[in-house]
C-alpha cells in the first residue's frame, strides 16, 4: 500500500478509536446517571425525603436536568416540609413541561399550604405559559414564513393576487399577533423572574446592606418577583403588594 494511503488509513483508524472511546464514555456516564437517579428514587420510596432531595440535588449539580428530575426533587422537598424549595423546583419542571397536569396540580396544591403568600399567575400569564418561550418563537417563525410565502405567491403570480387577498389579511394578522406574543414571552423571561423564599422567615431591607433597616419579612414558600440581583442580594417585590426590598440571595431561590 502506498505511503500516502497508509498515512490516511492510520488517521482514519485513530479517529474511529477516539469516537469509540467517546461513545463508551458517554454510555458509562449515562449508566452512572441512571444508577444515581435510581438510588434517589429508592430513598424517596423508603420515606427518606431529605436524603432523596440531596441525591437529586447532586444530579443537578453535576449538570443533569429533566422534567422527571425537577418533579421528583420538588416532591422530595415538599415531603421534607421545605415548601419554598418544592415550589421553586415545580416552577423549573413547569418551565420544561408547561402543559403537564401533574406538575400544575402539585404546584397549585403546595401553594394552598403557603396561603396568602402564594402568587397565582394572572390569566394572561397562565395562557402565555401554555407554550414555552422557544415554542412561541418557533410558532411565530412558522407563521411569519407562511405569511411571506403568501406575499411571494401574490407577487410572482398576479392571477392569484385576488384569490390570496383574504389569506394575506389573515396570515398578516396571525403573524403580527404571534410575533408580539413571542416578544412579550422573551421580555417576561428576562424581566420578571420568579423567586421563592426558602427560609422560615427572611427579612427584606431597604438597601442591600446587612445593617440596613428592615422593610418587611416573608416566610418560607412565598413567591416574589425578582427585579434585579447584585453582590449577593436580590431586589424583590412582595406578592400582591406595592412593596420592594432587598433580600439576601441565599434566602430566596431565583428560578432561572
Amino acid at each position: 500500500m502506498p505511503e500516502a494511503q497508509m498515512t490516511h488509513f492510520r488517521r482514519l483508524l485513530t479517529l474511529l478509536m477516539i469516537c469509540s472511546l467517546w461513545a463508551a464514555a458517554g454510555i458509562e456516564l449515562r449508566a452512572d446517571v441512571a444508577a444515581d437517579f435510581d438510588v434517589a428514587n429508592r430513598l424517596y420510596d423508603d420515606g427518606k425525603f431529605q436524603e432523596a432531595a440531596t441525591a437529586y440535588e447532586r444530579l443537578r449539580s453535576a449538570g443533569q436536568t429533566s422534567v422527571a428530575l425537577e418533579f421528583n426533587l420538588a416532591n422530595s422537598w415538599f415531603k421534607a416540609q421545605r415548601l419554598g424549595l418544592a415550589i421553586a423546583h415545580y416552577h423549573r419542571a413547569k418551565h420544561l413541561a408547561p402543559r403537564d397536569s401533574d406538575i400544575l396540580e402539585n404546584l397549585a396544591f403546595v401553594r394552598t399550604k403557603v396561603g396568602k403568600g402564594s402568587m397565582p399567575e394572572p390569566w394572561y400569564r397562565e395562557w402565555l405559559g401554555w407554550l414555552r418561550t422557544l415554542e412561541w418563537i418557533g410558532l411565530a417563525s412558522i407563521v411569519t414564513w407562511f405569511y411571506a410565502g403568501v406575499l411571494f405567491a401574490g407577487r410572482t403570480r398576479p392571477l392569484w393576487g385576488e384569490h390570496l387577498r383574504g389569506y394575506r389579511v389573515v396570515t398578516g394578522l396571525a403573524c403580527a399577533v404571534t410575533v408580539l406574543i413571542a416578544v412579550y414571552a422573551i421580555w417576561v423571561d428576562q424581566a420578571h423572574r420568579v423567586g421563592v423564599v426558602i427560609l422560615r422567615e427572611a427579612k427584606a431591607r431597604f438597601s442591600p446592606l446587612e445593617e440596613s433597616k428592615e422593610a418587611f419579612s416573608l416566610t418560607d414558600g412565598v413567591e416574589v418577583w425578582v427585579m434585579e440581583t447584585q453582590k449577593g442580594w436580590a431586589l424583590v417585590e412582595a406578592p400582591n403588594q406595592a412593596r420592594h426590598g432587598w433580600m439576601q440571595i441565599q434566602h430566596v431561590h431565583v428560578v432561572e
